[in-house]
């Protein structure tokens, strides 16, 4: 397992890198919605190395044979991998690249629910968006979030693939 690890936890990592620089650039003129699809997308292509992990493992160094508690196994530490990647990218992206970041995503996000709402609805829901805003405004909460978000895709990433790839003699 430890070789399977050692090859596709680093790939993971670097591809979520890759990849969240690319959609920087990429994303650089498009609107926000378009820009989180963007991002969801760089998530799950990364994430397709889980996959390619498990079959690895099971093909390659355990003679066909995978428990679906390895797979789990193998799947969430490549997800962790890649989590850590776009963790350290989004750290890097709130803090160095573009500091106002929250601002901005906050002076879009109230323009939008201006837009959207009735005035007794907007102050219910603006009020709501900035209590949120308070509590994971800092690079630090923001980069906990991409990370949890990425292992959140990884597990259900890691379950279709261990129970698609599963396979113990009896």
């Amino acid at each position: 397992m430890k070789a399977t690890l050692l090859k596709y936890g680093p790939a993971a990592f670097i591809s979520m890198l890759v990849l969240f620089a690319l959609g920087l650039i990429v994303g650089q003129n498009l609107d926000y919605s378009t820009q989180e699809i963007v991002g969801y997308l760089t998530m799950i292509l990364s994430l397709s190395l889980v996959y390619f992990a498990i079959r690895h493992y099971r093909d390659r160094e355990n003679d066909g044979q995978l428990t679906f508690g390895r797979g789990m196994a193998i799947g969430m530490i490549i997800s962790a991998c890649a989590g850590f990647g776009i963790a350290i990218a989004d750290a890097f992206y709130t803090t160095v690249i573009n500091p106002n970041f929250v601002t901005e995503f906050t002076d879009r996000e109230l323009s939008r629910l201006k837009a959207d709402l009735p005035a007794e609805e907007y102050e219910a829901a603006a009020a709501a968006l900035m209590e949120q805003i308070e509590m994971m405004g800092s690079p630090l909460a923001l980069a906990a979030l991409m990370f949890v978000t990425v292992l959140l895709l990884g597990l259900m990433v890691s379950l279709i693939s261990s129970l698609v790839l599963r396979r113990v003699e009896g």
